[in-house]
């Protein structure tokens, strides 16, 4: 059919209008996203606030922890699709946040992150082959991309950029001082610690990844000679022992260690191999360091940067002293991929409210370790209960002269306890004491077999391969177990 002029006029004027549909579309998406830059900026100029310590007053901490998590509530209920149900309610408050996990965020990281299209085989890709060499290639031009050990059963992948980083050191140095700052050279042993090339250039740091092993981490070590050792408890404590049984020589100045728990035993053989005091620090991957222990043994929580709900049975704050049965992490930084009631799976203690030290910040008694190593047993009743594999730990590691252990659970009914020593351990009355426990939690303790001496220098991972659960060996599943119970009953 025949078009009128008319038509063919208007057609042919819309092709041509720089303003036509099309263009104003584009020009629609581009306001969006200016505006949500413009939002970006303006939540990182609130966030980029950290407290002297001196001026951290409770009515201090309180203000910016208001400001922070409105600013990061708003942003996200706005910006990420996880959170647009917060946008409906009349006044936004961290409990009406549901928790989450790190399962949750990976597999619907598309939803929980405001950065689009992002999915996690992109991130693992962009990490692929040397982690060290691409831990400081820029993702999409602006991010760094940082993975977490998946100790939980899923490993995590989080999105850092420039603001993020300043936040986390400046809130960190309050604490302890930075890398820069600290006595040269400085060495990162096990686990892996990333130093910018340059950086590591121009200031003396080095870095040696897992991997490297006990060996020759000591021979390298005996040739840097550092004034300033970094690492995990676990680790470190090894190269203490090395140091005094004399084959490895250095007399760092400076100790610090973090990335997962450290017993008193552990502290201890440290401060006799190079008569300092360890600094101990609490991180994340997720969100930089959290909490720092002071002269009076406390951790204080940086309290400016991040909220740590530390909640009982029953979601109530627990008290003083108190294991926590659940901890939440919610992190003033890096609303992009927003931390908000973020599971952290780790089993703490509640400190007092105030540290006898003197410093400012809500504090945490001790970081036993992680709730994910479940061990099951059986019960009086023919049934099966699991316990974390801490209740047993905890025995172990207030045992006098134990300087390392590993718990081997490979098959119902048996429990082999490997342990070094350097004292005698009482190994009769030790073992009755982990019955006693396991009776009082009520379960049915398995024939428990203590032996002393042989956890080997390389210790064995466990099953899971968890790098911080390199003193667990559980492989009894609750399947397992409820077969062997009714085995028994039989």
């Amino acid at each position: 059919m025949a078009r009128s002029p008319e038509r063919a006029a208007a057609n042919i004027e819309r092709q041509h209008n720089p303003y036509s549909w099309q263009r104003a579309v584009g020009l629609f998406f581009m306001a969006l996203r200016v505006a949500a830059l413009a939002d970006l900026e303006a939540v990182e100029k609130i966030f980029a606030e950290v407290l002297d310590l001196s001026a951290a007053t409770d009515e201090a901490v309180q203000e910016q922890q208001r400001r922070k998590l409105d600013a990061l509530l708003s942003y996200a209920s706005r910006h990420v699709p996880f959170y647009r149900e917060l946008a409906r309610r009349p006044r936004m408050a961290l409990s009406d946040v549901p928790p989450v996990d790190k399962a949750t965020l990976m597999t619907q990281l598309s939803l929980t992150c405001a950065e689009p299209g992002l999915d996690v085989e992109e991130l693992r890709t962009h990490l692929a082959g040397n982690e060290r060499n691409s831990a400081f290639a820029l993702f999409r031009e602006r991010y760094y991309v940082r993975r977490t050990s998946g100790t939980t059963g899923y490993l995590g992948y989080f999105l850092w950029d420039g603001p993020m980083s300043r936040v986390a050191e400046t809130s960190a140095t309050r604490f302890v001082p930075a890398p820069r700052d600290m006595p040269k050279p400085v060495v990162a042993v096990n686990p892996i610690v990333v130093w910018h090339p340059l950086q590591a250039l121009f200031e003396r740091l080095h870095a040696l990844p897992l991997g490297t092993g006990l060996r020759r981490t000591v021979d390298r070590l005996n040739e840097l000679r550092p004034r300033t050792l970094m690492g995990s408890p676990a680790f470190v404590t090894e190269l203490a022992e090395e140091q005094v049984d004399g084959r490895l020589r250095i007399q760092p100045e400076v100790v610090v260690i973090g990335s997962e728990h450290c017993s008193a035993v552990q502290r201890q053989c440290m401060r006799e191999a190079w008569s300092v005091e360890p600094l101990e620090q609490y991180g994340l991957s997720e969100a930089g360091l959290i909490a720092s222990r002071c002269a009076g043994g406390n951790f204080h929580v940086h309290a400016d940067t991040v909220i740590l709900e530390m909640l009982d049975d029953e979601g109530r704050p627990a008290r003083e002293g108190e294991r926590c049965a659940r901890t939440l992490l919610t992190r003033f930084f890096g609303p992009v991929q927003p931390i908000i009631r973020y599971e952290l799976g780790d089993l703490i203690v509640a400190g007092p409210r105030r540290c006898p030290c003197g410093g400012p910040f809500p504090t945490i008694t001790s970081i036993v370790g992680r709730m994910k190593p479940q061990m099951w047993f059986g019960t009086q009743d023919g049934g099966v209960i699991a316990l974390s594999a801490y209740v047993l730990i905890a025995i172990l590691e207030a045992t006098r002269g134990i300087v390392r252990y590993q718990l081997h659970y490979e098959e119902p009914g048996t429990l082999e306890i490997r342990v070094l020593a350097r004292t005698l351990v009482d190994e009769a009355h030790l073992t009755r004491q982990l019955e006693s426990e396991l009776t009082r939690r009520g379960a049915i303790s398995p024939r428990i077999v203590i032996r002393a001496g042989t956890v080997p220098s390389v210790w064995a991972t466990s099953p899971t391969a968890n790098a911080k659960e390199h003193h667990l060996r559980i492989a009894v599943t609750r399947e397992q177990m409820l077969a062997w119970m009714l085995a028994r009953v039989d």
